[in-house]
């Protein structure tokens, strides 16, 4: 029988616009803030936060950049097998190169290098638009549309995948296992955060944390974003996740809130040894480096599946028309907020206030903006038509 149109989950969706939200917030701020990387207006910035705000606002980001985008992977995985089932693996991937790579390729070459040329020159600097595209760091930086770029990765390479798969020849007995005698278990997870976390560990001192490779693609985090998408697709087929059970959400944020301690623990000590904090960013092996990374498994695992599990108790009422419209608009959010929060910051520049008040500002008219420009494209020109 030919497979059904996946149906919206709720849940999901509202989850995923309550990140998309967090994450605007988040890059609004942190470009006041003294942590590498963390966002390019950090190289014009006309002032910064002072210590005890920089010090709070690293010590929120950091554990949260541990498995925020891991997350986000995880609802892709769950959502990416109905998608190929219905469309088949020819259509998903003709479709994700299209909504995920058009995007992203106008976004590379125009749009992220233009919106960093213009701050540069608010802040007086003469560099060309073509310099800023020619000599990014990363070359072909995708800013925050590195996600889009690594989604449209797998997302292609599990379409090849069951294209392959569905030309090998079936046995009988296949066709009549159900998928839920394997339900989820406690040590799954804890088996899939020990191998991220060994993972990591092993990658981290060739490719530290906030290091730029071709396309910003993130290297140093693919094994817990392909643990997690994978996690998300297996989840998805075997029904794992419908719904996943009380006991199983419980433990994962405790395995969340220890991992958070432990972090928080690994921060006292590198403060209270003087170690400078930024050892983490370097390459080679460094205890603190390697601490993180031993802790990313469980805390990408545990913080995911509980907030996913949270999300199915708490988030599971369909919004209406407004909320509607801005889980139309959140992956165009996403996609814009570069623009909208560079534009917002530039405009703050000449402004005589301290740091704190641009960084709030920033972070709440940044979302506001992100998604009424989006909800503007979507719904008003044919830009709705691609993303």
């Amino acid at each position: 029988m030919p497979a059904r149109r996946p149906e919206r989950v709720a849940y999901l969706d509202n989850l995923k616009l309550l990140l998309v939200a967090v994450i605007i917030a988040a890059h609004g701020a942190v470009a006041y803030g003294s942590l590498e990387s963390a966002w390019p207006y950090q190289d014009v910035q006309e002032t910064q936060l002072g210590g005890a705000a920089d010090s709070v606002l690293a010590t929120m980001v950091i554990p949260a950049a541990l498995f925020a985008m891991g997350l986000f992977f995880l609802i892709s995985g769950l959502v990416t097998p109905g998608s190929v089932s219905w469309k088949g693996p020819r259509k998903f991937a003709r479709d994700r190169l299209v909504r995920l790579g058009v995007p992203l390729l106008v976004w590379t070459l125009v749009l992220w290098p233009g919106a960093i040329w213009l701050a540069h020159l608010a802040a007086g600097e003469s560099r060309s638009f073509w310099w800023q595209v020619a000599h990014g760091d990363p070359f072909l930086d995708t800013g925050p549309m590195w996600f889009v770029e690594v989604l449209l990765i797998y997302s292609l390479a599990y379409a090849a995948w069951i294209r392959l798969r569905d030309r090998a020849p079936t046995r009988p007995e296949d066709a009549t296992m159900s998928l839920r005698d394997n339900p989820l278990s406690g040590r799954t997870l804890v088996v899939l955060a020990v191998c991220i976390s060994v993972a990591t560990v092993l990658v981290r001192p060739v490719l530290p944390a906030a290091s730029g490779q071709i396309g910003q693609s993130h290297l140093w985090q693919w094994p817990q974003f392909v643990a997690l998408f994978g996690l998300g697709i297996v989840g998805a087929e075997r029904e794992w996740f419908n719904p996943l059970p009380d006991r199983l959400r419980r433990s994962c944020g405790l395995a969340a809130l220890a991992s958070l301690l432990a972090f928080l623990f690994v921060a006292g000590m590198i403060a209270a040894l003087g170690v400078d904090g930024d050892v983490i960013f370097d390459p080679g092996i460094h205890w603190p480096a390697v601490a993180l990374a031993a802790l990313e498994g469980p805390m990408a695992v545990g913080a995911s599946v509980w907030l996913l599990g949270e999300a199915q108790l708490r988030l599971s009422t369909r919004p209406g028309p407004f909320g509607q419209a801005m889980v139309r608009s959140a992956y165009g959010a996403f996609l814009f907020q570069g623009i909208v929060l560079l534009g917002l910051m530039i405009a703050l520049r000449p402004i005589g206030v301290p740091a704190e008040v641009k960084a709030l500002t920033a972070a709440t008219f940044g979302v506001v903006g992100s998604f009424a420009l989006a909800w503007l494209l979507v719904s008003r020109t044919g830009i709705g038509r691609v993303i």
